[in-house]
């Protein structure tokens, strides 16, 4: 893991502002949060955007292979 670090000036030292790992890298946007959160990693973020891919690629498919209106009406 690679650790990205400033020098601080102040306190005479190193300091970590990052990583190059997915789950150290957080987030605080609310269009990416779910509800009732403040911030999450952005490997969470990852795995629901893959989710939510899924299920938009596999409503596609049922409606390419079935017919959108049928699609419709069962909603």
């Amino acid at each position: 893991m690679a650790v990205v670090k400033i020098y601080d000036k102040v306190a005479n030292k190193w300091v970590a502002v990052g990583t190059n790992e997915a789950i150290g890298v957080m987030t605080s946007n609310p269009e990416l949060l779910k509800n009732g959160e403040t911030e999450t990693n952005v490997e969470d973020v990852l795995i629901n955007m893959k989710d939510e891919l899924t299920e938009v690629k596999n409503n596609l498919t049922y409606m390419a292979t079935q017919g959108s209106a049928l699609y419709w009406e069962e909603i």
